[in-house]
């Protein structure tokens, strides 16, 4: 494996669909760049080490990769009723660490967990997103040992479209075997949702251990 580190400016391609093993991309601290794709990365890291975080707009996506660091950057969208899109969308990917991440103005979720596993969303700011501000998502496959802990998960409004079932959780997990949540907020979300019967954080599918704090003003679904 090499270590390389890119350092990119603004107005650089981010697409890239094959990166070398050992690759490390760096963002300058305040400037904007384009919604960023990983594709089939190894070993790899994307992020920010400035005092000020870099701003992917229209957030990341990660398809298909294998040991990976996103950290230090301000993930932003369009609004809560926005096109559908998540800020942070981890799909068939397996060890992925999200740490230090803004996540908001998403209509889905801040951040998307499918079909993955060995994953770690640490540290995060998940605000003002649709549907759910942190969530593991439904899928053919399970998503296993999930860790989300230190993140706080605010003001995510829900998804007014969703008229018989509950939208706009801090924190939900579905379809996943060994979750942990710890030591985790989450408060004024689903205040936008066309029913009131729950509100997260949700599970269901799942195998799930809460530790820390609960989200205020909520309970479990029965």
């Amino acid at each position: 494996m090499t270590d390389k580190i890119i350092y990119l400016t603004p107005g650089d391609t981010l697409s890239v669909s094959v990166w070398e093993e050992g690759t490390t991309v760096l963002l300058k601290g305040g400037a904007v760049y384009p919604k960023l794709f990983l594709d089939g990365a190894c070993h790899a890291a994307v992020g920010c080490i400035d005092p000020v975080p870099a701003i992917l707009d229209g957030g990341m996506q990660l398809d298909n990769c294998e040991d990976v660091l996103v950290f230090g950057l301000v993930l932003r969208g369009q609004g809560w009723k926005s096109e559908p899109a998540s800020g942070l969308f981890i799909n068939a990917c397996e060890r992925v660490t999200a740490r230090n991440l803004e996540v908001f103005g998403f209509s889905e979720s801040g951040v998307e967990i499918r079909q993955s596993r060995d994953v770690l969303v640490e540290g995060c700011y998940a605000h003002n997103n649709g549907f759910c501000g942190i969530a593991t998502s439904l899928s053919e496959n399970h998503n296993e040992h999930i860790r989300i802990r230190y993140c706080k998960a605010y003001d995510n409004g829900g998804t007014h479209a969703i008229a018989d079932n509950h939208s706009g959780s801090g924190i939900a997990i579905f379809h996943a075997k060994d979750v942990v949540v710890e030591y985790c907020e989450a408060a004024g979300n689903g205040w936008a949702q066309r029913q009131k019967n729950i509100n997260g954080p949700v599970c269901r599918d799942a195998a799930v251990c809460l530790r820390g704090p609960r989200q205020e003003g909520s309970r479990l679904p029965e």
